[in-house]
């Protein structure tokens, strides 16, 4: 089963390499044809018009090259299928002039291979690709030799190891170098997002065990997750739409893992003076101060308004649409397709009238004070009451979910003109793309489940929030009630989920500021602080009574640290914030 000592010497023909690779296990060969395909990548720029080729290419060289080294580094998830499809579609038409890419062609291929036939063909597919290159050779045998050194290890654990290793024995020089640094300037200049491509790269070269680069990504359990979506990813929703969505899409990921894993800023530490007893003995202290967890700029943000409540933010606070004239066309063509369907009256039944009432009021006349996040969210909404139609109608049993033809005909052409709308629209693009892995969707439930009992503290306080909030939660809880099988539901639980972090956020965020500014003797008291003889001075800040909020807070402070453990994790000190904020409204009431 483990890999076969042949008394190895130098590995420098095509026969050598074929004699030693016949006992090998097919595994050990995959991951020397896939590092050779790697090390063949910068010669696709030599004896090439650059644009011409690298347009097409570029893309479909990186997808079947980073998915056959998945493969072989992460076994535990089987990528064999995945690797199968990138490599038929790396070159749709091979010229078969150029060696370097006939080379890498072929390698891939190999290396996609079931395993079954990856020995068998795995030096004729190298060979190619090591050709009229010395180091390129040294570095082969160089992997050959460290695979027989593996002799008593597991062919899977030896491979993963073999893919650690730098790409190059003996560093990348020559046209290997010069290829490679003209590539990625080419790569720049189609593309700036192509960059995560370039460091993906850089990082084989290196060695490096993570595919990117995802600071305090413990276990490298955001990496793989990225690795997974990258291989399950299909034509049709992801490969097939071209560079710069892909791209774009790709340093989004990346984007959201690396906020999603950062630790939470360095508490401040400086010198507070507090009235530590009855007695009015004043000593100095020093405390650290906790930040409370910032807004998702993914989601609609929140403050608290000038009568106290919790609001959304101002129009101008939050993020726009794709304002190019295309789009503008686009939307004033939206807005009369919603109102016409809208006039269909009661054929649309209630449910449907709700939602189109609150899609055209997410689309308001002039088209700069359009919302991104209500634009999607709203249609997001009858997206999954057109999918629940589409399912019931294939039953002949009576359903609410059920439209009349015209109107289920009406809503199929209004979502196609929007699908177009957000496809050219990067923030709602991305939005679309949005999904949640096998292995985030326990925590993403169990997150919306502690939710609820927070928002039923706030529809039994509605004083504390504005008309426009309680509708928010109203949006929330009707789309919550569609089916949870439908192809939109994961982006509907993820965003409901960062909205409902916002929410949060901003209750904590500006009532905890507040309280601080209006009592300065509680400066750098936000954790374990010593409250004895404090003696709150108002609760007044900026004409702004915050008096409900700390109430609602303190009333709620169980459900509340219940939901902060689960939603932000990051955020240790949040529980024992708010059990200090309930201390001090205890001490303003007395």
């Amino acid at each position: 089963m483990y890999p076969v000592a042949v008394n190895l010497k130098n590995v420098r023909s095509q026969s050598a390499l074929r004699d030693w690779l016949r006992d090998q296990p097919s595994v050990c060969a995959q991951v020397i044809i896939a590092r050779a395909a790697l090390r063949t990548v910068p010669l696709l720029m030599l004896g090439h018009q650059i644009a011409d080729w690298l347009i097409f290419s570029a893309l479909p060289v990186f997808r079947a090259t980073s998915i056959c080294w998945a493969a072989r580094s992460y076994s535990e998830h089987d990528m064999s299928d995945a690797a199968f499809h990138a490599a038929r579609a790396s070159f749709p038409s091979i010229d078969e002039s150029h060696y370097a890419i006939v080379a890498i062609q072929r390698a891939i291929d190999a290396a996609a291979r079931h395993e079954s036939t990856a020995s068998r063909i795995a030096s004729k597919a190298i060979g190619p690709a090591v050709k009229d290159s010395t180091e390129a050779w040294i570095s082969l045998d160089s992997d050959c030799h460290w695979m027989e050194s593996q002799v008593d290890v597991n062919p899977k654990t030896a491979s993963r190891r073999l893919n650690r290793r730098p790409l190059w024995t003996r560093g990348v020089g020559g046209f290997h170098r010069d290829g490679w640094i003209e590539m990625s300037i080419e790569l720049q200049k189609i593309d700036p997002n192509y960059s995560v491509w370039i460091d993906w790269y850089e990082r084989r070269i290196r060695g490096e065990r993570a595919a990117f680069d995802i600071p305090s990504d413990k276990y490298r359990k955001e990496d793989k997750k990225i690795l997974r979506r990258i291989a399950e990813a299909t034509d049709e929703d992801f490969w097939g739409k071209g560079h710069e969505y892909v791209n774009a899409t790709l340093k989004g990921w990346l984007d959201e893992a690396r906020a999603r894993v950062a630790p939470p800023p360095e508490p401040e530490t400086r010198n507070v003076s507090a009235v530590l007893s009855a007695g009015g003995h004043i000593s100095a202290s020093t405390e650290r101060v906790w930040p409370t967890p910032p807004q998702d700029t993914g989601a609609i943000a929140y403050s608290v308004n000038e009568q106290g409540k919790l609001d959304r933010l101002p129009n101008s606070d939050q993020v726009h649409l794709r304002d190019v004239p295309d789009q503008r066309r686009a939307y004033a063509d939206l807005r009369e397709a919603a109102a016409e369907l809208l006039g269909e009256g009661q054929r649309l039944g209630h449910r449907l009238k709700r939602a189109l009432d609150r899609f055209l009021q997410s689309l308001p006349d002039h088209f700069e004070n359009a919302e991104a996040y209500l634009v999607w969210r709203d249609a997001n909404a009858l997206r999954r009451l057109h999918s629940a139609h589409r399912e019931a109608a294939k039953s002949i049993e009576p359903d609410e979910a059920k439209l009349e033809p015209v109107v289920a005909e009406g809503l199929g052409g209004l979502l196609d003109l929007f699908n177009n709308f957000a496809f050219a629209d990067d923030a709602l693009r991305a939005k679309d793309e949005a999904r949640i892995s096998l292995q985030e969707r326990n925590s993403a439930e169990a997150e919306a489940t502690a939710a609820i009992p927070l928002v039923g503290a706030i529809l039994a306080n509605p004083e504390i929030v504005t008309s426009e909030v309680l509708d928010d939660i109203a949006a929330d809880a009707e789309n919550a009630e569609l089916p949870s099988n439908d192809p939109y539901a994961d982006q509907f639980l993820d965003q409901s989920n960062r909205t409902k972090r916002n929410l949060f956020a901003a209750l904590i965020s500006n009532t905890w500021g507040a309280v601080k500014d209006a009592n300065p003797l509680l400066q750098g008291l936000a954790v374990n602080a010593a409250y004895d003889g404090i003696k709150l001075a108002t609760t007044v800040v900026g004409g702004i009574e915050y008096a409900p909020l700390l109430e609602f807070i303190s009333a709620n402070a169980p459900t509340l640290q219940h939901y902060v453990a689960i939603a932000f994790p990051n955020f240790e000190h949040l529980p024992s914030l708010i059990e200090n904020l309930k201390l001090l409204w205890a001490k303003l009431r007395n």
